[in-house]
């Protein structure tokens, strides 16, 4: 919210260290500039945020115009990939203990989905 209550502010610090005019940063000017608009987050929280809003950080620079507008809609639930369409699978009769069996195969099979 702080990010998209201060677009203008951040904007133009972006503009500032934009020097060719390309409108892409480094992530280290990026990070300059959240620390400018007191913004205060290290390099875990950092990468961490730019994977939730779904900004690929492997490449030298990032469009700073795509980052401002991961935060436009101001809602934390529109924030990040959205989930994919969940699968339901119905099993009529099964044993207990096979259900179990089911279910244990599926989270293991899952189990990068179901810990995030």
């Amino acid at each position: 919210d702080k990010i998209r209550d201060s677009y203008s502010d951040f904007y133009t610090a972006f503009r500032k260290y934009d020097t060719r005019k390309t409108g892409h940063l480094t992530c280290d000017d990026i990070q300059r500039v959240l620390t400018e608009q007191n913004f205060f987050i290290n390099d875990d929280q950092f990468f961490a945020l730019m994977d939730r809003i779904g900004l690929v950080t492997d490449k030298s620079r990032i469009n700073y115009s795509e980052f401002l507008n991961a935060f436009e809609d101001g809602r934390k639930s529109s924030y990040g990939r959205q989930p994919q369409d969940i699968k339901i699978e119905e099993f009529q009769n099964l044993a207990p203990a096979e259900a179990e069996k089911k279910l244990r195969k599926k989270l293991y099979a899952n189990i990068d989905d179901v810990t995030k």
